[in-house]
């Protein structure tokens, strides 16, 4: 598969807070927060969930929660050079149910499987990095 071709993932993986990362088939699923707070108050997104294949370094897809100009949500998706809005928001959902839609509108895709993403979760302490991506 195509890996993203949106680099932004990179300085939001490292910058970011991450939430929860889980392991499902070949894929490793990071999803991330940007914190609140004085240097990130004009960001795009609140959280992103990023979708590794078994040893690519980058993902192949990301679902995020993201903020435009007139500061209404919206829920995309991305896969290699293309971005999809998905859903439209007043308020930014919480992160429970930004997880719940990103997972699934990521099991609608045909390279997932139905059920493939539903097993074997992982939470992260905030600020905890737990290993490579």
């Amino acid at each position: 598969m195509e890996t993203l071709q949106d680099v932004s993932w990179i300085r939001y993986l490292y910058t970011s807070v991450t939430l929860e990362r889980f392991n499902e088939g070949s894929f490793r699923v990071v999803s991330v927060m940007v914190p609140d707070s004085s240097i990130h108050h004009n960001e795009r997104y609140r959280y992103r969930m990023m979708f590794f294949e078994a040893l690519s370094a980058s993902p192949v897809m990301a679902v995020n929660l993201e903020s435009d100009m007139m500061g209404l949500w919206c829920l995309s998706l991305q896969t290699g050079k293309s971005r999809k809005v998905l859903q439209h928001f007043d308020e930014a959902p919480g992160y429970d149910a930004f997880r719940s839609l990103a997972l699934i509108n990521a099991e609608k895709l045909p390279f997932l499987h139905p059920g493939h993403l539903k097993h074997r979760v992982n939470k992260v302490k905030p600020g905890l990095r737990t290993g490579k991506q």
